[in-house]
Formats: structure tokens, C-alpha cells, sequence
């Protein structure tokens, strides 16, 4: 049963450090104008938002986590909670944007039109999320299957059961 607490870990921890992938530009933003850029962005109530709609996710999958929930709120909040990553999100912001895209950015998300698109942004991420993990959860009995398949390939003193 805990095993299916997995993808929860997953989507948490699952994407690449940004700084791994990209080369810093020379003109670093500045980490004020970082920090204006987050606030201006909502990227806060964002991050909270999908993090509260993955957890829905995880419970919608995984029913049986939901005598857990209160220990994975506080596992969250311990290592993955807006303020424990947020000096890890101005640095990759950092590393990703110069001074001026940083500023061109405050100013889209201050305009009409990016007032609309941090509305919106929400909603068009938690339905990604979800579309993904549904297709993950249809797609894992074929992962498991084919896990399977190469472990029985494997001599027996290597064939050791991956799950």
C-alpha cells in the first residue's frame, strides 16, 4: 500500500534541477528583482495550488493513502513547501533571466493580458497535471509488464524482482 505513495514522491521530486539545463546569462536578474517577479507572477499561490491538486490527485488514485494525509501535508510542508523551495526558485530564476526579461516579465504580468494569464495558468496546470497522471495510471500496468518481462529474461541468481 505505502508503495503506491511512490508517484506522490515522484511528482514532488520529479523535475530537473532547471540549472542543470541551462547556462546562466550573463546579466543575472537581480534576486529583488526575482522576488518582485514571484510576488507580481503569484507564483506562491500557484505553486500552492497545484501542490494542493496533486495531493487531490494522489488521493483520487490511491484511496487507501487517505489515513496518511495528514503525515504527507506535514512531509510537505517540512521539505517541499513554498518557503523551503522558494530560495531555490530565485535562484533558478536567476540563472534563467537576465535583468531585463525579469523586468519585461513584472510588466507583462502587471498588463491586462497577464493579469488574465496568472487566472488562468492555475486551472490549465492542474488539468495537465491530472491528464498526465491519468495517463501514467492507465500506462503502469503495461510498465509493470514489461519490468516483468525483462526480469524473467535475466538469469535467476540476477532476476532479482524489481517491485
Amino acid at each position: 500500500m505505502l508503495t503506491r505513495f511512490v508517484p506522490f514522491l515522484l511528482v514532488c521530486t520529479g523535475l530537473p534541477p532547471l540549472a542543470a539545463q541551462t547556462t546562466p546569462p550573463v546579466d543575472t536578474a537581480q534576486v529583488e528583482t526575482i522576488e518582485r517577479l514571484l510576488v507580481v507572477g503569484e507564483v506562491e499561490r500557484s505553486y500552492i495550488e497545484a501542490f494542493k491538486a496533486m495531493m487531490s490527485a494522489q488521493l483520487t488514485s490511491n484511496p487507501g493513502l487517505a489515513e496518511y494525509t495528514d503525515l504527507m501535508n506535514e512531509f510537505a510542508v517540512e521539505y517541499a513547501s513554498y518557503r523551503v523551495v522558494k530560495p531555490d526558485l530565485i535562484r533558478a530564476y536567476r540563472e534563467m533571466l537576465t535583468e531585463s526579461e525579469a523586468l519585461d516579465l513584472i510588466q507583462f504580468y502587471e498588463s491586462p493580458v497577464g493579469r488574465l494569464f496568472k487566472a488562468k495558468m492555475p486551472l490549465i496546470a492542474t488539468r495537465s497535471t491530472l491528464l498526465a497522471l491519468g495517463k501514467l495510471q492507465l500506462a503502469f500496468p503495461k510498465l509493470i509488464e514489461t519490468m516483468r518481462a525483462r526480469a524473467a529474461k535475466k538469469p535467476p541468481s540476477a532476476a532479482g524482482a524489481p517491485f
